[in-house]
């Protein structure tokens, strides 16, 4: 989607002459929005339903999309047409702040336990851990006083 946006301002650049000239002068609009509509038209509009029914399965398997790459997309698909977002509000909020409305109190205890039922999956399917661990690696508390016991004894011996 960013290599069609990034061509479409080439075209433009490159077109210039005839935008300004032609398009925007006697049919009164521009040459990049007439451009991103018809690719909204011809290619977005026709495969948003398939694309959003994968978007719930592929962000069921961590990290097999970055997270960025998934925010890009989503986003992208807001820009060129909002309605989009009443296709799966659920997936464009993730992404994209203003599509659901604002949370109120009576909705915390729906969140806390949707945030809880998310880090017990984490535990339970994808092996992740909530030991009480102070540093990123095990073992690394000796290291550093091996790496503290030998700074102090050089100091001491100067």
């Amino acid at each position: 989607m960013d290599h069609y946006t990034k061509a479409v301002d080439a075209i433009v650049l490159i077109f210039n002459y005839m935008s300004r000239f032609y398009v925007e002068s006697k049919l009164r609009v521009s040459l990049k929005s007439e451009l991103m509509k018809s690719f909204t038209k011809e290619v977005a509009q026709k495969h948003i339903l398939k694309l959003l029914a994968v978007i719930p399965e592929v962000q069921a398997q961590p990290f097999s999309i970055s997270p960025s790459t998934m925010a890009s997309l989503v986003k992208s698909l807001y820009n060129l047409q909002p309605e989009f977002a009443n296709l799966s509000p659920e997936i464009f909020s993730k992404f994209v702040p203003t599509v659901l409305p604002p949370t109120s109190v009576s909705d915390l205890p729906v969140l806390i336990r949707e945030a809880q039922q998310m880090q017990q999956d984490l535990e339970e399917v994808h092996g992740f851990t909530r030991q009480d661990r102070k540093l990123k690696r095990p073992g690394d508390d000796e290291n550093i006083r091996g790496l503290l016991m030998t700074t102090d004894s050089n100091h001491n011996s100067s």
